[in-house]
Order: C-alpha cells, then sequence, then structure tokens
C-alpha cells in the first residue's frame, strides 16, 4: 500500500510541474539590434519636447516654460555589414518664456553622421564647427542628441532582461558632453503595426560648456544631466519607431570672484544655478524603402 502512495505522489508530481512548464509564457529568441536598413531608406519624425528652465539666485528664482516642435529627417546614404553612414536635418521652432513675454528661435542644421550598425561609435564631426552660446538652443541640441543618438545597442544578441553599456560623447567648439548609458532589453510588443523591442535606458553624465551668453556676458559653466528613456525598435526595418522619455539638466556658472576677475569688473547678476528638466517624445512619421 505504502508503494501504491509513493507512486501516485510521483505521477502527480510530474504532471504538476510539466503543467507548469505549459502554463509559462514562451521566451522569445535572443534578438541582434541592428540600424540594418539599406542605403536609401529615409525616415521622417517629429521631436515634441516641453519643460522649465529655472534660473536660481541667492533668494529668488526664475522659471521659464520651453516648448518646441522639431522635424527630423534621417537617410542612409552608405553602409556595409559593420558601419552605416547617414544624412539627418532638423528643423523646428523652439520657445521660451512665458506668455507674452515669450521668445522664438528657429532650428535648422543638416550633418552626415558615421557609426557602426549598432549604434555604437558615432561620429558627428561637422557639429565641432558650430558653437551653441544660448542656453535654449544648447539645452534642444543636447535633447536632440539623446533622443536620436543615445540608442546604442550590444553587439550580440540579447534575450529579454539582459542589460548593457554603452557611451556618446558629443562635442561642439563650446560644448563637451559625454553620456553613460545603461539599458536593458524588456520584451517584444505590436506598435502600429510594427514588430518592435521594447528597451528602457537610463543615462548620466558630465558637462563642460564655455562662452555660454548668461545674462548679456559670457561665461563658463559646468553641470551634469541625468534622464530616462522608453525605446521602441523595430528590427526588421531597422529604424526606430518611438522614443519618449525626460532629461535633467544642472549648471552651475564659474565662481563669481573668478567671473570677476576674468571681466575685470563687477560681476554681473549672474544666476548661481541653471536647472532644465524636459520630457520629450519622439514618433516615426514615415519610412520610405527603396
Amino acid at each position: 500500500m505504502i508503494r501504491f502512495w509513493r507512486y501516485c505522489w510521483s505521477g502527480w508530481l510530474v504532471l504538476w510541474m510539466g503543467l507548469g512548464r505549459a502554463a509559462e509564457e514562451p521566451r522569445s529568441s535572443p534578438l541582434l539590434l541592428q540600424y540594418s536598413a539599406p542605403p536609401g531608406t529615409q525616415a521622417t519624425y517629429t521631436i515634441t519636447v516641453f519643460g522649465t528652465l529655472r534660473r536660481e539666485w541667492a533668494k529668488r528664482q526664475e522659471d521659464l516654460g520651453i516648448k518646441a516642435t522639431l522635424h527630423y529627417l534621417e537617410k542612409v546614404t552608405r553602409g556595409d555589414a559593420i558601419n552605416v553612414e547617414l544624412e539627418c536635418q532638423i528643423c523646428g521652432l523652439g520657445q521660451a518664456g512665458n506668455g507674452g513675454n515669450a521668445t522664438s528661435s528657429a532650428l535648422n542644421l543638416k550633418w552626415p553622421v558615421k557609426m557602426k550598425r549598432s549604434g555604437r561609435d558615432v561620429q558627428i564631426p561637422v557639429l565641432e564647427k558650430y558653437e551653441f552660446p544660448q542656453i535654449p538652443e544648447l539645452a534642444v541640441l543636447i535633447l536632440f542628441n539623446e533622443t536620436t543618438r543615445l540608442l546604442a545597442f550590444a553587439e550580440r544578441p540579447v534575450e529579454e532582461g539582459e542589460s548593457w553599456t554603452s557611451r556618446l560623447e558629443l562635442r561642439t567648439r563650446n560644448a563637451t558632453i559625454p553620456v553613460e548609458v545603461s539599458s536593458r532589453f524588456l520584451g517584444c510588443r505590436t506598435y502600429r503595426g510594427f514588430s518592435c523591442a521594447e528597451i528602457e535606458s537610463r543615462l548620466k553624465g558630465d558637462l563642460d560648456l564655455a562662452h555660454v551668453d548668461l545674462e548679456g556676458v559670457s561665461v563658463a559653466m559646468k553641470g551634469e544631466q541625468e534622464g530616462a528613456l522608453t525605446l521602441l525598435f523595430a528590427p526588421e526595418q531597422g529604424q526606430v519607431v518611438r522614443s519618449e522619455g525626460r532629461l535633467e539638466i544642472e549648471l552651475r556658472p564659474e565662481p563669481p570672484a573668478k567671473q570677476e576677475a576674468d571681466l575685470g569688473k563687477q560681476s554681473p547678476d549672474i544666476p548661481q544655478t541653471i536647472r532644465l528638466e524636459f520630457q520629450f517624445v519622439r514618433e516615426l512619421q514615415k519610412i520610405e524603402v527603396p
């Protein structure tokens, strides 16, 4: 009798384990994420930005609302199995201020980009010729860069739940902006008819700026940034379909005593800290394949 019940228990145990396995969700196979679109492919995006620029003095602070709608065009001009070259163009209108005091500025830039198919080792040499002395346009440049070029992948197939890191450094005539990125593959989902890999990224980095126009004076500033974004990437098309996230930047002018010495006169009313907080959405509008 004991042997009979032992066999029954073993049978139920095997059956229970088998049913448990059958009920588990099947995990996706390892996926190689690459910007695999062939030469001639052209993708058009809109990037919507809104946030706040806060200037802080010892006893007061001022907030300015910032919003922008940017149109971004990305065309694959050349590529092989490892590398890809892009022609990128961004244009749009940014606005800083509140109500009737808001000021607008247009942005229209075009430049080539070279990088690996994984999105790593990004080269944008033409940007080193430009100087961005205004805080709002510099912030938009940083934000644009980090909604388009931060999206680097692992150089191997990844499984759901797997993580990797990457690094990007942007240089202009008056700014050095290195960024460290930690990313994680969350899984696959369908969005607007595209089969997408969903990726979560967190970023942080230091900022070193020179010749920034602040209260009518050109100053040097240092600071930090941190943020997060969620990306939907279509491996079959090799294109970003959507990304959204947030970015926070804190900048501090050099100490007033040094500014005064450099200026050779009494230091102007320069804020002690500048904080920028943004939210953004990048959305694919159209993709044309040759």
